[in-house]
């Protein structure tokens, strides 16, 4: 048993004189120098202290913070560090959270992003015939998928129906997909290798022979 109680804490909360009070088990009840009452967990970690804060009180009980304490116990009773599980977990959170921000975006946003941010030295006629191009051939196909979800496959489907007829127009939208996916890619809304790159990825893909002229790289 602890050996604090809730009229214990709620009377040193009032008080308000700063320090710790230990409840056992390496719960401590703390005041700080401003007055603010909370719970805190103390460890020892390879002969180092340290602290972890478990949460405010009255907000977190003093049922709820032993309950808390218990479960870094059981951590370091693992051989975990708490303070370091939560930090990797609230990383984990945070890269979740930013994956599935990432997918609300699609590549359509992403082209009508990139043009409104690099098309302000673009002639009009050629702002639009960029933006077209996407829309008649790219849009279709990869419009609506997040940057990360578009790889080899994805951009080879949309090359490949316009790939001996229009060969110079596929050029041109694999180039401004390979730039847009650059893009996404600088702003952290996928990782790896860029799935529209020439040389050394699409040109095994697609037949040399196929092309009446010679094509950009990157």
């Amino acid at each position: 048993m602890g050996k604090l109680t809730t009229k214990t804490a709620e009377a040193l909360s009032k008080a308000a004189v700063p320090g710790k009070t230990n409840d056992g088990d390496g719960l401590y009840f703390q005041v700080s120098k401003v007055g603010a009452s909370s719970w805190i967990f103390r460890y020892k970690v390879e002969g180092r202290s340290r602290e972890m804060g478990l949460g405010p009180f009255p907000t977190i009980t003093l049922s709820a913070a032993r309950q808390l304490a218990a479960e870094q116990r059981k951590i370091l009773a693992s051989g975990a560090d708490p303070l370091s599980t939560r930090d990797a977990e609230r990383e984990a959170k945070r890269e979740a959270q930013r994956q599935a921000d990432a997918r609300r975006i699609t590549f359509q946003d992403l082209a009508q992003q990139f043009q409104q941010a690099h098309g302000g030295t673009w002639s009009e006629k050629w702002r639009k015939g960029w933006l077209r191009k996407l829309e008649m051939y790219a849009f279709p196909s990869i419009g609506a998928l997040s940057a990360d979800a578009i790889q080899t496959e994805q951009v080879v489907n949309v090359l490949r129906p316009i790939w001996a007829t229009k060969t110079r127009t596929a050029d041109e939208v694999r180039g401004q997909i390979e730039q847009i996916l650059d893009a996404a890619k600088a702003r952290g809304l996928r990782t790896g290798d860029n799935p529209a790159r020439w040389r050394g990825h699409l040109d095994v893909c697609l037949k040399r022979s196929d092309v009446p002229f010679h094509w950009q790289t990157s």
